[in-house]
This record gives C-alpha cells, structure tokens and sequence, in this order.
C-alpha cells in the first residue's frame, strides 16, 4: 500500500507540474495575444489619423480639376505655338522671295551698268578681239 500511495503521489505531483507548465505557456501565449491585440489597435488608429490628414491635404476633387484646367491650357498655348511656326515660315518665305527678287533686279541693274559702262568707254564686246589685232 505504501509503495501505491508513493506511485500515486509521484503521478500527481507529475500531473501538477504539467499543468503548472500548460498554465504558464496558456499565460504567455494570452500575454502575447494581448500585447498583439494593443499595437494592432494602436497601429489601426495611426491608419486612421493618417487617413484623416491625408484627406484633408489633398482630396481627388481638388486635384482633378486643376489637372483639366492644366490639360486646356496646356492645349491652348500648343495651338498658340503652332499658329506662331506657321506665321513665322509664312514670313520667312515671303521675306526670301523678296530678297532674291531685289537680288535678281540688282544684278540685272549691275549688267546693265557694265554693258552701258563698256559702250561709254567704248569697250564693246565686238571690239575688243579687233582691238587686240591693232
């Protein structure tokens, strides 16, 4: 009987320090659930103060229409710059056609000149080789 109320005795203090085990590793894993829970609380309202601020600084409505507005003018000054290249080649061809018209007439006004100049001095073009035979 002794050596039976020895070998119960042993099997409950076995017994007793499992439990006493499974009770601290139940503790341990509530403590850590628990601080899990608080910094995903704590995290989650960071979101949403960080939700908050990012709303008030820029909202979508305020960006879209500055976006289109940006968009037309944007536009607008394309179809100014294209409006100008086409002014300025206009005027560019026009002023290149009038200086090789005014470079046409001045070297006709200079072979006028010559050829009037020769005669003057009679230096035809027709006496020159008879002159060379003189």
């Amino acid at each position: 009987m002794a050596l039976g109320r020895t070998g119960q005795e042993t099997l409950t203090y076995l017994q007793d320090a499992r439990i006493e085990r499974l009770e601290n590793h139940v503790r341990d894993g509530a403590r850590a659930l628990q601080e899990t829970q608080a910094a995903l609380a704590e995290h989650t309202a960071m979101i949403f103060a960080l939700d908050t601020e990012l709303r008030k600084k820029v909202s979508s409505s305020e960006i879209d229409p500055a976006m289109r507005d940006l968009n037309q003018k944007l536009g607008e000054a394309r179809e100014q710059m294209q409006a100008a290249a086409s002014a300025t080649k206009e005027s560019w061809d026009k002023t290149q056609n009038e200086a090789k018209a005014a470079f046409e007439k001045l070297q006709k006004s200079a072979t006028e000149i010559a050829k009037r100049l020769k005669n003057e001095l009679g230096l035809d073009e027709q006496d020159e080789p008879r002159d060379r035979q003189e």
